[in-house]
């Protein structure tokens, strides 16, 4: 009997604030992680991002960390579409996109 599992995505915003003493820190290696751990990706800005994945915020912590600098800081927040407000001056394809995951979470 093959049983398959359903699996739930979850939407999370993930932020960072450099605060890195080293000019030039390279922070490829935390874009690259977070595309590896995300089904669908909205980059907003440099250091915010939503995402869609089916992990959970603390393995989000544990894979993000390291991609950073000691100093810096980061902020992972699960959220549900339906239930929270937002609202902002964002291009169209974010406002697209987030209707979409809102869409699917119905």
């Amino acid at each position: 009997m093959n049983i398959k599992k359903k699996i739930y995505m979850k939407i999370f915003l993930i932020a960072y604030q450099k605060r890195c003493d080293i000019w030039g820190f390279n922070y490829s290696g935390y874009y690259k992680k977070l595309r590896e751990l995300s089904n669908e990706i909205c980059l907003l800005f440099d250091n915010l991002s939503y995402v869609k994945t089916d992990l959970d915020v603390d393995t989000l912590l544990h894979e993000l960390k390291p991609e950073l600098d000691k100093n810096d800081s980061l902020l992972i927040q699960e959220i549900n579409p339906n239930e929270c407000s937002i609202n902002g001056f964002l291009p169209t394809s974010f406002w697209n996109w987030f209707k979409q995951i809102k869409q699917n979470k119905q």
